[in-house]
């Protein structure tokens, strides 16, 4: 882990691993995980005082002579509460926001650390911020810099366009969902009640993702019209189009419409015919 961010090309100037005083350790108040486990920090807290640090966090420099605290929050709040005077830092100068976003998500990330939407709101964060500095980023770049595909990136991405009333839902509870869940409900957009129904079995039945997406598609069958009814209603809206066309039609572009007309008329009589 420590070799990851020992070794990120052209991101920032290392200054190596020091021991620095934990008082001049101020927490980012934009860290991507939001949501701490008092009794994980506990155990974890047990586990430092009996093993020791094994990995340090990681810091950069400020201005007045403090540290800000990139990634390692639940080790900083875990020595915290045991009352160390220093702590193991590697400390990075000369990063930019957007470095210092992206360094505390991959940490997270690579130690599974953050929720979905934790991960889609980190990800929402560094393209918002890179657009106000007038270098936006694709989804595509963001994936290279993350370790992840476009269309993973897209799909936690996708979070964002559940209902409100899901997606608060999503945020506050402390639920073992993911991206995938997220594109099983967004499969059931135009079916508000059976989204609902869904978001409910996945929270009472802890579904998987998988899961999820195999009863999404099982509701889609039901719900969804049948082919008939489909190719009926396409025909219908064409109908509709050569209606308005033949108002402002010719004489002669009329009769053909007629003749064409009459055909389909009797084809449609042998179609009934064989129905009965």
């Amino acid at each position: 882990m420590v070799s990851l961010f020992l070794s990120r090309p052209g991101v920032g100037r290392q200054l190596g691993l020091r021991e620095i005083p934990l008082s001049s350790v101020i927490p980012r108040k934009d860290q991507p995980r939001k949501y701490f486990s008092e009794a994980s920090i506990m155990e974890l807290a047990a586990s430092i005082a009996e093993r020791g640090l094994k990995q340090p966090v990681g810091v950069r420099p400020l201005p007045d002579g403090k540290y800000e605290l990139i990634w390692g929050e639940r080790r900083f709040r875990a020595i915290t509460s045991l009352n160390w005077e220093t702590i193991p830092a590697i400390v990075t100068e000369g990063l930019s926001e957007q470095d210092v976003i992206i360094d505390s998500l991959l940490e997270n990330i690579l130690r599974e650390d953050l929720s979905a939407i934790e991960t889609a709101m980190a990800f929402r964060t560094i393209l918002e911020r890179a657009e106000a500095l007038g270098q936006p980023m694709t989804y595509d770049e963001l994936g290279k810099k993350m370790g992840m595909s476009k269309s993973r990136v897209s799909q936690m991405l996708n979070i964002f366009n559940l209902p409100d009333d899901l997606l608060a839902e999503f945020c506050s509870a402390r639920l073992e969902m993911n991206e995938i869940h997220s594109r099983a409900l967004m499969m059931l957009k135009k079916f508000p009640e059976a989204q609902q129904l869904l978001f409910g079995e996945i929270k009472g039945r802890s579904l998987s993702g998988q899961q999820a997406t195999e009863r999404a598609n099982a509701l889609l069958q039901r719900l969804r019209p049948d082919t008939v009814t489909q190719t009926l209603d396409k025909q219908r809206s064409q109908l509709k189009r050569l209606r308005r066309k033949a108002v402002k039609a010719s004489p002669e572009v009329r009769t053909r419409y007629q003749r064409e007309l009459r055909t389909l008329m009797d084809e449609l009589q042998q179609l009934l015919d064989a129905l009965r």
